[in-house]
């Protein structure tokens, strides 16, 4: 495994690229290896890059964005993703986290790996770098003293450390081993990672640092933690989105692990962007956090959520106030009682009970979910402020909701999608095209849920959320799917080395 500085290979420019289709992921050998393989694979690179539309393009040379190589079509139109030759046994996968633009995974030997981004040493790598080279796997981690000086630490080896759960915010992240202790490092400038602003830790530390004992489970936002405890208690730190809240309240927040509601009796969390989901043993379903765009599903309130576009329906869910059933800031979503799993995402959220019915609510204005007309957006539902069935099908187990997409896995091992379409969300092209949709303004938008590829051995999906001060228009999104084998593979935005791959200004190379 390489443990280098060095984003990119020694003698070549890094440059952005990003893949249309889930690639395999891993590590490499070593970087000699990559160098051979980079040069012995130029022929059969250049023999093998096809257009977006699956033609070949003969004479076309898979360069750097824009770049012509004899035809009148610019090389970034190419897509292709070669193997490399040197590669280490393939790993099997256990857990995966998607921050804004890093990663953290975890092994089926319980070994914690981390690539992408790393501006503020939120991969836990000891430095700091615009972005990385492969998944590198984490050493060692940093037990402070408990003391204020700044220098008094005990490094303990990782090795021996089976993590069980691991979360990745914006630029931050965080893991449970198999102890229980939890660890956090990263960006901590508004002191989100829960030190709860000791001397020690101001700064943003770039090893795996140990916040306390006792959890069993941990969940990141943008600004925001939650996390449950040995004894089925719920914490958040961070980020303190009450009502509608935004990231601009930045002195409304928790410097450490605090207590929130009474209940010692939950099994599941997940957090969006600005809010987050919990489910207890009982199956009941909590939401907390910004209630913006309907995104808790706590019903519509009058002055809440965005204004109803022209000739589309504002709408669907109650009218009534917030409900009253709430334990603190946790409020109760809906009356069901057979909640099994569920995803926030930016401003929307999916949710799937015991009957494997799938269920959403929040922001449908890129038809998240899929309800609504589909004649150029009239008639279409901008807003949906309960939780709603959105398809009839009852085999569904897994959700994955991003900033302006979303996904789900069945029974039978199929993967669907929807939302903005473009060619760094989606991992195949051939979606039927009585799914897609273009909007008012021109969005070229697909209905989820909508079949994505044939292959029929999907068990878990992952899509990140837009990062902060971007846009939709840079496409900064990407995407992780695992088989069944309990392989990874990768779509999406790659300006970061968030997909695991090398960025060389030929098409990236899959690393194993």
């Amino acid at each position: 495994m390489i443990n280098t500085e060095k984003p990119y290979i020694s003698g070549l420019d890094s440059t952005t690229h990003h893949h249309f289709h889930p690639k395999r992921q891993g590590s490499v050998r070593s970087r000699f290896l990559l160098k051979t393989c980079a040069l012995s694979l130029l022929g059969a690179i250049l023999a093998s890059c096809e257009n977006p539309s699956g033609e070949g393009v003969s004479g076309k040379s898979p360069s750097g964005d824009g770049v012509t190589t004899g035809t009148d079509k610019p090389a970034e139109e190419c897509k292709c993703v070669p193997e490399p030759a040197a590669v280490l046994p393939r790993i099997e996968w256990k857990k995966i986290a998607l921050g804004a633009t890093h990663v953290l995974a975890v092994s089926e030997k319980g070994e914690l790996y981390t690539w992408g981004s790393n501006s503020h040493g939120e991969l836990g790598i000891g430095t700091t770098y615009e972005f990385s080279g492969p998944p590198q796997k984490i050493e060692y981690v940093l037990i402070p003293s408990g003391t204020d000086d700044p220098t008094s630490w005990r490094r303990k080896q990782a090795d021996n450390s089976k993590w069980i759960d691991i979360a990745a915010g914006q630029e931050r992240s965080f893991a449970i081993n198999e102890d229980g202790e939890l660890y956090a490092w990263g960006r901590n400038d508004l002191e989100t990672l829960g030190f709860g602003g000791k001397p020690w830790i101001r700064r943003s530390p770039k090893r795996p640092t140990k916040v306390g004992d006792g959890w069993v489970s941990v969940a990141a936002g943008r600004l925001h933690n939650i996390a449950i405890d040995k004894n089925g208690v719920i914490y958040t730190w961070g980020a303190d989105f009450d009502g509608n809240q935004t990231l601009k309240d930045k002195e409304s927040r928790y410097k450490s692990p605090t207590r929130t509601g009474t209940k010692s009796d939950w099994k599941f969390v997940a957090a969006g962007q600005d809010h987050s989901l919990a489910i207890n043993k009982d199956g009941e379903l909590y939401a907390l956090g910004d209630s913006s765009d309907g995104k808790l599903g706590l019903g519509r309130k009058l002055g809440l959520g965005r204004k109803p576009g022209l000739g589309r329906k504002p709408g669907l869910g109650s009218d009534r106030a917030y409900p009253k059933d709430a334990d603190g800031k946790l409020t109760r979503v809906g009356d069901r009682s057979d909640w099994k799993f569920a995803a926030a995402g930016q401003d929307h959220s999916l949710a799937i009970n015991e009957a494997g019915e799938l269920y959403g609510w929040g922001d449908n204005v890129y038809f998240t979910l899929g309800l609504g007309g589909t004649e150029r957006g009239v008639d279409r539902i901008e807003v949906v402020y309960s939780p709603t069935k959105l398809d009839e099908r009852t085999n569904w187990v897994w959700a994955a909701a991003g900033g302006r997409n979303s996904f789900a896995v069945n029974t039978a091992g199929e993967l669907y999608g929807g939302g903005h379409e473009n060619r760094w969300t989606f991992m195949d092209e051939k979606i039927s095209s009585d799914r897609k949709i273009k909007d008012i303004v021109g969005r070229k938008l697909i209905r989820f849920p909508s079949r994505i590829g044939d292959a029929a051995n999907w068990e878990s999906v992952f899509v990140s959320h837009i990062p902060e001060q971007s846009n939709l228009l840079k496409k900064e999104m990407y995407g992780f799917a695992m088989d069944t084998n309990r392989h990874l593979y990768s779509w999406g935005d790659n300006s970061k080395g968030q997909l695991g791959k090398i960025v060389l200004p030929l098409p990236s190379l899959s690393v194993h």
